[in-house]
């Protein structure tokens, strides 16, 4: 109803989705108190009656007419785990993907570059079959999925010395072998492969190097930002070493995120479940890498990244 079909008293609040001061007044009125950005806010209504519920719905502010673009543009549609290069680890990466969108905007004048889903994978049961990789069927698709990271791309990784050096710099050669495998005698793809080699890389990596000041106080504004939807998928994935990437068959106990037996077992495995949360910040980061330098290019619109319709239904989400 419009709003000045509210009854006298009723209390109207809206929550602007940027975030922000929210604008609160009071019924009967048939006009906004102020101005709201354009977006799809949040609108609560609470009646003077207490006998009357409260509502809540979202309440959309869109311009008059959309802006007519100045001109066309064209771009690429390019599956990631395809784009290998010299430098990837027997799938592309975010590495490969920013070098991709610099050099086809200074090439081609493309003003996009279009990816298929990187949302997180449902990760390798404990000694069994391999991951499910579909793109389309992920754990998660509120985080990306750190098979993606190009490992010499982490800052940290100049600072492995000694054996840890060693341990990675073989991991490095065995990745080699991977990618000419594909690029030179035709295998195909192996993504659990390629992740079984990364994630051993990082397991070295983040234990070995800790972060410095900066870099600390990045990711702890990464977690305040991302807040319990990170930790909750962080902890998923760290029960799912354990118990199996499918929550439902996991004991009664862990089955609901905010169970005292899954705070329990989150505080047991906080190094487990930091882990997680270091994969997400990284993975994340390498991928605002590249879509700065798709803009940095001159790139009109840069990385589109496609939505994948659902999720696994044993997944993190």
């Amino acid at each position: 109803p419009p709003l000045a079909a509210l009854p006298p008293g009723t209390r109207v609040r809206v929550e602007p989705e940027g975030g922000g001061a929210a604008v609160e007044w009071e019924a009967p009125t048939d006009t906004l108190p102020e101005a709201l950005p354009f977006g799809i806010h949040r609108l609560h209504v609470r009646s003077r009656d207490p006998g009357t519920p409260t509502g809540t719905a979202h309440f959309v502010v869109a311009p008059r007419r959309v802006r007519t673009p100045g001109r066309r543009t064209h771009g690429l549609l390019v599956q990631l785990y395809s784009l290998l290069s010299r430098r990837s680890w027997g799938m592309g990466d975010l590495g490969d993907l920013a070098e991709l969108a610099g050099w086809s905007c200074r090439t081609l004048g493309t003003g996009f570059v279009q990816v298929n889903p990187l949302h997180a994978a449902v990760p390798n049961p404990p000694d069994g079959p391999g991951s499910d990789p579909s793109p389309y069927r992920p754990s998660s698709r509120r985080f990306p999925d750190p098979v993606h990271l190009r490992v010499e791309a982490i800052p940290e990784y100049a600072y492995l010395t000694g054996d840890a050096r060693d341990r990675v710099d073989e991991l490095v050669r065995r990745a080699g072998l991977l990618r000419d495998s594909v690029l030179r005698h035709d295998a195909l793809i192996d993504r659990d492969a390629v992740w079984a080699l990364k994630r051993e890389a990082l397991e070295v990596l983040l234990h070995e190097v800790p972060l410095g000041p900066g870099r600390r106080a990045a990711y702890n504004a990464f977690l305040a930002e991302q807040g319990t939807a990170l930790e909750d998928h962080a902890t998923w994935n760290a029960l799912a070493e354990t118990h199996g990437p499918d929550w439902h068959s996991w004991p009664a106990a862990l089955r609901d995120p905010a169970s005292p037996g899954t705070a329990r077992a989150r505080r047991e495995a906080m190094d487990r479940v930091d882990f997680h949360c270091r994969l997400a910040w990284l993975t994340d980061t390498q991928l605002a890498t590249a879509q700065r330098t798709a803009r940095e290019a001159g790139m009109d619109i840069g990385l589109v990244h496609d939505l994948a319709v659902g999720v696994h239904p044993g997944g993190a989400d």
